[in-house]
């Protein structure tokens, strides 16, 4: 059970991420439309607020946008009947909920009740399930017009009735214990901020870190504005809170800084034959990291050869969240914690305070690569470039076969077609479902560039593979209908040669 709730946890953490998706824009539209930036008297009489309106609008709906986002990542083929149901369930939720409340608690406290993304990612699950479960559906002769794929918004919109109850009826305890919850972390000052930090990147390793992330972004608190309440600490910070950003500015000390040190740690701690082997996969990753805020594919490469390491990382995370709080420094991010972000979004913080990350940054990334650099000696830790079979891994990675090749190989590896039954991706990660994982070749898979491997069930397996992992996925899906055990061993002995064929 424990098992099959954590496979759960982390579908539903990877069908957050294409809502989250949209925000980079969002948060773009915003800025743009501040009089600072672009304002010019001669252009629409210097009033650009039409165009910070529109980027508000997508932060204001960000409940409806979670729920087509979960939705069609649950469904299994993205369907779009999945994010059409998820429409029609949650503004029928929302309004059955509405009027149920007012039943039972009266107009006043029905009024102040808003589930906000909470209630979207419910929706979206379910739509996303039942599409999975319906979309083939044959209904009797009479009925058959309302069958298959058309059947899926009807039977949310149905189920919506029961959400409608749930939230009409709870919600107002469900509120105050979230708002409790984040309360606690806010009250509890510099250690409660260290302990969301530290379980943030704790959570990370089993994928599951966006599931804490989307309470507090998304949900915890509310300020209105003009009318219009926004939930979360990223919404309410481009909204304007002076309270929001808290549980944000902390990670642009660690992605901006303190990762790319670390890249460079480990860089420098690879003997100098083998540095322009690896050049190129430290400089991208620390130039995504530091710009992007995209920090997968930094944390693991060293995650799991490493791990004494990254808890040195989960800990100077929180620190770097204790320190953020303390000196009441307050930046938000559309997508994460990188330069881009930070340099357009410090308007909307604390300009007294905001400054100050940069010399804290500074500090952060001598830290961070003076505990890198003598932490993989002292450990002799087998991050890329300095594994005992380098000579081999380096040819692996080498551009040697075609994707087609690439594609039978990862198969092949991957315990064949058969075995296969969905290949999606994250980030960084090939998420599988198949029949057993423990016909999963991990050889040839470490031999292909593998960082690790997660088995949360039976039936499903996690590959890290870093950023390449969407590119990988695609191959695989598009090459496996004509995929044969002789195609997979021919792949594998010219990509990585013949002793990992099974006998």
């Amino acid at each position: 059970m424990f098992k099959q709730a954590f496979a759960a946890l982390q579908k539903v953490g990877r069908s957050l991420q294409l809502p989250i998706a949209v925000l980079p824009i969002a948060g773009l539209l915003l800025r743009f439309g501040q009089s600072d930036l672009l304002g010019n008297p001669h252009l629409f009489n210097g009033d650009l607020s039409f165009i910070a309106a529109m980027g508000q609008a997508v932060f204001a709906n960000m409940a409806i946008l979670f729920a087509v986002g979960v939705a069609i990542g649950f469904a299994f083929d993205g369907g779009g009947a999945a994010a059409l149901a998820a429409v029609v369930g949650y503004y029928t939720m929302m309004a059955g909920m509405t009027a149920f409340a007012t039943i039972i608690f009266g107009a006043k406290l029905a009024a102040t009740l808003n589930p906000g993304v909470f209630a979207g990612i419910c929706i979206g699950i379910t739509a996303g399930l039942y599409y999975n479960k319906f979309h083939k559906v044959r209904l009797p002769e009479w009925l058959a017009f309302f069958g298959g794929k058309r059947f899926v918004p009807i039977v949310t919109g149905l189920t919506s009735v029961l959400w409608a109850l749930f939230f009409g009826y709870l919600w107002p305890t469900l509120q105050g214990w979230i708002q409790a919850f984040g309360d606690w972390i806010v009250h509890a000052g510099a250690i409660g901020f260290f302990l969301y930090g530290f379980v943030n990147r704790i959570l990370l390793c089993f994928g599951l870190h966006m599931v804490l992330n989307s309470y507090v972004w998304f949900q915890y608190g509310s300020y209105v504005k003009n009318g219009v309440t926004f939930n979360g600490d990223i919404s309410r910070y481009f909204a304007g809170d002076p309270t929001a950003g808290y549980f944000q500015s902390g990670f642009f000390l660690v992605m901006m800084f303190g990762l790319p040190a670390a890249c460079l740690a480990m860089y420098k701690s690879v003997s100098k034959a083998r540095r322009p082997y690896v050049f190129g996969l430290y400089f991208s990753i620390a130039l995504t990291a530091f710009l992007t805020g995209v920090t997968e594919p930094v944390e693991y490469t060293f995650m799991f050869v490493a791990p004494i390491l990254y808890g040195a990382h989960a800990i100077m995370t929180g620190i770097a969240m204790a320190i953020t709080y303390t000196l009441h420094i307050r930046m938000g991010f559309t997508f994460s914690a990188g330069a881009i972000d930070f340099v357009l979004n410090n308007k909307f913080g604390s300009h007294n305070n905001w400054i100050y990350m940069i010399p804290i940054g500074v500090i952060y990334f001598i830290v961070y690569y003076v505990i890198f650099y003598f932490g993989i000696k002292i450990l002799d830790s087998k991050i890329p470039g300095r594994e005992d079979n380098f000579e081999a891994v380096a040819k692996s990675n080498d551009d040697g076969g075609s994707e087609k090749v690439t594609a039978y190989t990862y198969i092949y590896a991957l315990g064949g077609k058969e075995n296969l039954e969905a290949v999606t991706n994250c980030i960084t990660r090939l998420r599988l479902t198949v029949k057993d994982n423990k016909v999963i070749n991990e050889d040839i898979l470490k031999k292909l560039g593998m960082r690790g491997i997660v088995r949360p069930t039976p039936n499903s397996v996690q590959v890290i593979i870093g950023a390449k992992a969407e590119i990988i996925a695609g191959e695989i899906n598009q090459y496996l209908a004509g995929y044969s055990t002789k195609a997979g061993e021919e792949a594998v002995r010219e990509l990585v040669g013949e002793n990992f064929i099974k006998n």
